[in-house]
């Protein structure tokens, strides 16, 4: 057992959770979550969330601790059971992002040999054409707020450099006063640039350069750059690499477009409403046949974009509630995309190879091991007893609850897959008494903290 600061006790060990399954002593208000055949009760957690004095006191939070602990339940209760969950099956579905990626970076490689013609005898002509530049730059950097004389010590130094360039001195080494961090590791270069890439009076300027020429000082709004085109003589392979790499990329802008004009990809009306509810609660939601989209073969519903959702980062995750129905109409063709490229590629007969199949099979095992190591388990047979693996999951929720953010969690897709091979419920009633609980623990704290020695002695 474990005492809090107030005084109150948490019972972690076995004869709590042998009584809070389904059938136990325990109702729906007074256990908050069930894994399994272990369960939360409400108490327990409220004690944990009162108990954490820079947590708020929201359903959102306890919600999402609830759910944290039923996915760290399942996951400790395999693990106790000597289950390395290394099964091929469990792989691909906690990785199928990777896979997927795997799948569309194949299908994108096979149409780019099969559309894309580029060889050595086109370099001099596409030099000559001039529509794509090798372009070298110097940057000296002027603050936005920076006052007149500053501006003008900038320029000056721009055009000492410039000076030393056409002089002949080295741009390797003139390179290193660069203020383009970018440029700097780059050897002072741009790559191949095309029209309508950089800021007008850039473009102006290194659009009208010759072969093997440096240009005036020209300013922009990040500062004043000295400006060269090499000769083709003088950086043929960069040229090769640069051009071959946008013209790749035209070819893909080009297909994409097409691609969703010919799977008549449509939004709903009220997509970016649904997206942003959804983004609110998504594990209430996974199995929702909510429309949001539709394609030639079907529709795109909330459940899939949920799915898709969980692959992002937490922080971009989070800011969907708050983003424009511009911005949330793009992530959905975005999506409604990566679909119908899956869709083609498994179509053209693209599969992932071995090699790369190791790779996410390396990936995967870390992932797991980094939550083993978390929750302080043994991944081996008789590595321990289920009641240890619910002491050290609650244990680890004490220990995170001040900081949601930075924590080792169940891989998203893994947590779902464990969901839907093992019996787990998140009780309404019971988040409910967690938070009222929780809430007064709080405010008996307060007045506790307020209460002087003498009057307790009184």
């Amino acid at each position: 057992m474990i005492r809090t600061k107030t005084g109150v006790m948490l019972v972690l060990g076995t004869a709590v959770f042998a009584a809070c399954g389904p059938g136990g002593l325990f109702d729906r208000g007074t256990v908050v979550a069930e894994a399994g055949e272990a369960a939360l009760p409400s108490e327990v957690l409220a004690s944990i969330v009162a108990e954490a004095e820079g947590l708020p006191v929201t359903r959102d939070i306890v919600e999402r601790l609830a759910h944290r602990w039923v996915e760290y339940t399942l996951f400790a209760h395999r693990v106790v059971g000597g289950d390395s969950m290394m099964a091929p099956a469990l792989v691909e579905q906690t990785m199928w992002p990777e896979i997927e990626q795997a799948l569309v970076e194949g299908f994108h490689q096979q149409i780019i040999a099969e559309n894309v013609r580029f060889d050595d005898s086109m370099v001099d002509s596409l030099y000559d054409a001039g529509e794509h530049r090798l372009i070298d730059h110097i940057l000296v950097g002027v603050e936005d707020d920076a006052g007149a004389s500053s501006r003008a010590e900038a320029k000056a130094r721009a055009e000492r450099i410039r000076a030393q360039a056409v002089a002949g001195v080295p741009w390797s080494r003139l390179n290193e006063q660069s203020d383009d961090p970018g440029a700097r590791r780059n050897g002072g270069t741009l790559g191949v640039i095309s029209r309508g890439q950089m800021a007008e009076d850039f473009e102006a300027v290194a659009f009208a350069l010759d072969p093997g020429t440096i240009s005036p000082v020209v300013e922009s709004s990040f500062g004043f750059h000295v400006v060269r085109r090499r000769t083709l003589r003088a950086g043929r392979d960069d040229f090769a690499a640069g051009v071959r790499v946008a013209l790749e990329q035209d070819f893909t802008v080009g297909f994409l477009d097409q691609l969703m004009a010919d799977w008549d990809v449509a939004l709903e009306e009220d997509a970016p409403s649904v997206m942003r509810t959804a983004a609110g609660a998504p594990l209430r939601v996974l199995d929702s046949p909510e429309v949001i989209g539709h394609h030639r073969e079907g529709t795109f519903t909330v459940a899939d974009f949920v799915r898709w959702l969980q692959v992002l980062p937490l922080q971009q995750q989070a800011r969907v509630g708050s983003a424009g129905d511009d911005a949330l109409e793009r992530m959905a063709r975005s999506m409604i995309r990566n679909e119908v490229l899956l869709i083609e590629a498994r179509r053209a007969g693209v599969s992932i190879g071995d090699e790369a199949m190791e790779d996410v099979r390396r990936l995967y095992a870390g992932d797991v091991a980094r939550v083993q190591a978390a929750l302080g388990l043994r991944a081996a047979a008789g590595g321990g007893t289920a009641s240890q693996a619910d002491d050290a999951v609650l244990a680890y929720l004490q220990e995170i609850v001040n900081n949601l953010e930075d924590v080792v969690v169940v891989p998203a897709f893994l947590g779902s897959a464990l969901r839907l091979q093992d019996a787990w419920t998140v009780s309404e009633r019971g988040l409910d008494r967690v938070v009222a609980r929780a809430q007064e623990a709080r405010l008996a704290m307060s007045l506790e903290r307020r209460t002087t020695p003498e009057e307790e002695d009184r």
